[in-house]
């Protein structure tokens, strides 16, 4: 029997991966098959081929084991070894249904759709395809079953150095622009919108060369280089030069990532980020990197929605309108305020700044408590309009040898960073404990804490190994109370002496910058 029947019935499969108009005519031969014969059912034809082989005048190829072509409905099946392929995809499974009329293209069992530009590919158990049509100006894509993988090869944008400009002058040369790293990417559900648009919903999985990403769905513009985590949202980072660490959560995390660069990140709702020298959390948290290394770091109490209030949409979830003011976490310092902002110097914490009803606490001598001691005075603490945290490089406590081979040169260039000045700006205030060494040996009671309270324009208080060596005040005022602390029969108990009032006019002034009320020996332990 002629070709000629199974020839005309199939040129509509030339469309299947097709991104042209729909309404382009397309002419398919049949260059081989094994066999090929039709039926006549009520005044329509259906067509039976065996190992059909097409090629198409558009570059378009198909070939399955077997076929069958409904004449009246347009309707093909393909049954084993399905393979179609045009000069941008390929597609192979191990069923496939064509729908002409509509575009449709429905494909079962171990489908495998392949971007043969770049090298990207989704496999899974079931795929939807539709094509361009006058009602959808983009081409779609929906894997699904048997949870369904994606092997993503990010783009460079239209702004990269490896694209020509807008004037047409050429990028650096391909070898001078180092491969992408490519997404793999598990989900219960990925869905492609044309080649821009990248979306996976279900116990969603990143995993790329320096990020692991978890989300309940995700959205990546790949046109861009945007993308968005929703829901239970978790970003982690591990630098396998330096060691360091990075671990953001929220409700939502957007990430902007043009040309493969991780340029900023945001964190919204219950946002929290963990580093290896700082623990950060708020309603809101944003990084900004340089050459793929945190610079800054922003945690804010409420953010005002807006063209230029970052990434990610626009709409805020519903834990953005609380109270709770942004906390960072350092060492034994705890710093809360309005708006707070962490600086790096090459991945290491610098200075902390925060702004608005600013309250900093330390808690590297609890020792100092007892069961008995105050809740007010169980820590130093710092306040103010604005609290600065400046922080410097200190020897690591040295660790267990780990023999005699050790690098002895490695452990003594060994630093960690430690909290060295802390500034009070704007209402300053600021209380410190101290302790007192008895006056004589012998049993007695323990003696009592020394309280310092100061306030000032600007307090600057001096750190080391966590708690106060010296302060500066502007326009000191405050209070010492240095109770009694002789422990020799009969001497007067702790606490029994008055304590001494707030300077008075006849007091020697300090002048601006100078040295506050000195502290007392034991302040720096």
């Amino acid at each position: 029997m002629s070709n000629r029947a199974p020839r005309l019935l199939l040129v509509g499969l030339a469309l299947l991966l097709a991104v042209a108009d729909a309404s382009a005519q397309r002419t398919c031969d049949l260059i081989s098959s094994s066999q090929v014969f039709y039926v006549q059912r009520d005044d329509a034809r259906v067509n039976y081929v065996s190992l059909p082989r097409l090629q198409c005048d558009d570059g378009t190829y198909m070939e399955a084991d077997s076929s069958v072509t409904f004449e009246a409905t347009s309707f093909t099946q393909l049954f084993g070894n399905v393979i179609f392929r045009d000069p941008e995809r390929e597609l192979r499974s191990d069923r496939a249904q064509y729908f002409d009329r509509v575009g449709r293209l429905q494909a079962q069992g171990s489908v495998l759709l392949t971007t043969l530009e770049d090298g990207s590919w989704v496999t899974g158990e079931d795929l939807v395809l539709l094509q361009v049509t006058e009602d959808r100006a983009e081409e779609e894509v929906t894997v699904r079953q048997g949870r369904p993988h994606a092997h993503l090869v990010p783009r460079a944008s239209t702004d990269s150095p490896a694209v020509s400009d807008s004037l047409g002058a050429p990028g650096p040369e391909p070898e001078d622009v180092a491969p992408p790293d490519p997404y793999e990417i598990d989900a219960d559900v990925i869905h492609l919108v044309g080649d821009r648009l990248f979306q996976a919903r279900g116990r969603v999985e990143v995993v790329n060369q320096s990020l692991q990403s978890y989300a309940d769905s995700l959205e990546f513009q790949q046109d861009i280089g945007r993308v968005s985590l929703f829901e239970n949202a978790r970003v982690i980072s591990s630098d396998t030069v330096s060691g360091d660490n990075l671990d953001l959560r929220g409700d939502t995390i957007a990430m902007s990532v043009p040309n493969n660069q991780i340029e900023e990140m945001e964190s919204r709702g219950h946002a929290q980020l963990l580093a290896d020298e700082v623990d950060m959390r708020g309603p809101s948290i944003r990084l900004i990197f340089e050459n793929e290394e945190i610079e800054s770091v922003f945690a804010v109490r409420r953010m005002v929605a807006g063209p230029e209030s970052g990434v990610g949409p626009a709409d805020y979830p519903d834990s953005l309108a609380g109270p709770i003011q942004p906390l960072a976490l350092a060492e034994d310092f705890r710093l809360t305020g309005d708006s707070i902002e962490a600086d790096l110097v090459d991945g290491e914490l610098d200075e902390v700044i925060a702004i608005g009803t600013a309250r900093g606490v330390s808690t590297a001598r609890d020792s100092l408590n007892t069961e008995d001691t105050n809740e007010l005075i169980r820590n130093d603490w710092i306040e103010g309009d604005t609290i600065t945290a400046t922080f410097g490089s200190v020897p690591a406590a040295p660790e267990d040898s780990a023999g005699p081979e050790a690098d002895s040169l490695e452990t003594a260039a060994a630093t960690e960073r430690q909290l060295e000045l802390l500034v009070a700006r704007g209402d300053a205030r600021t209380l410190y404990r101290a302790t007192q060494e008895p006056e004589t040996s012998g049993a007695g009671e323990p003696c009592a804490l020394e309280i310092n309270y100061v306030l000032g324009d600007e307090i600057r208080l001096f750190m080391k190994d966590g708690a106060v060596e010296r302060m500066e005040v502007e326009n000191p005022e405050g209070i010492n109370l240095q109770p009694s602390c002789s422990t020799a029969p009969g001497g007067t108990s702790p606490g029994s002496a008055e304590a001494p009032g707030p300077p008075s006019a006849d007091d020697p002034p300090v002048s601006p910058g100078a040295s506050g009320p000195p502290v007392p020996s034991g302040a720096g332990e």
